[in-house]
């Protein structure tokens, strides 16, 4: 079982019709058939009610959406997004890349994480064995876009020296 079955079953389920859901994942109706077959055979209980136009959910379904809801919990957005949504309650955890801009959240770091310099192999820097930052000064470099968090780190980071 894997995240695109649980979030093709939840499409089966609100669009009570594998025809509209296929549409709506932009897949064929045979295809998203058999994924979801494939879930049911692990499941080793059909989650569907077959009709000729519609679906309804076994109880085994309404079990399992249960859970499938509460796995599909998992979203991704901009930090500030997900802050908010931790203050009001709507996520549990949201994993956020420090600092945390908030004091309203209890924060621990969970891991460090190197950030890479990225350079064609014919580069000049690739003869250096340790690139520092003022090597790097007089190159354009790409970010990530600025809405990502990563990017005011780098920026922040980089102002620094």
């Amino acid at each position: 079982m894997d995240m695109d079955q649980l979030a093709q079953f939840q499409c089966v389920v609100e669009n009570r019709n594998f025809n509209q859901a296929a549409k709506h994942l932009s897949m064929s109706q045979p295809a998203l058939s058999r994924s979801i077959q494939r879930l049911e055979e692990e499941l080793g209980q059909p989650l569907f009610e077959r009709k000729s136009r519609s679906v309804d959910l076994t109880d085994a379904g309404l079990l399992f959406r249960k859970s499938a809801e509460q796995i599909l919990l998992i979203v991704e957005d901009t930090t500030d997004n997900l802050l908010k949504r931790c203050k009001q309650c709507e996520l549990d955890v949201a994993v956020l890349a420090l600092p945390i801009p908030s004091h309203h959240v209890e924060v621990d770091e969970l891991f460090e994480e190197e950030l890479s310099l990225v350079i064609p192999p014919d580069h000049p820097l690739t003869i250096k064995k340790q690139i520092r930052v003022s090597y790097i000064e007089a190159y354009p470099f790409v970010l990530l876009d600025e809405v990502h968090c990563l990017s005011s780190n780098i920026t922040s980071f980089c102002q620094q020296l």
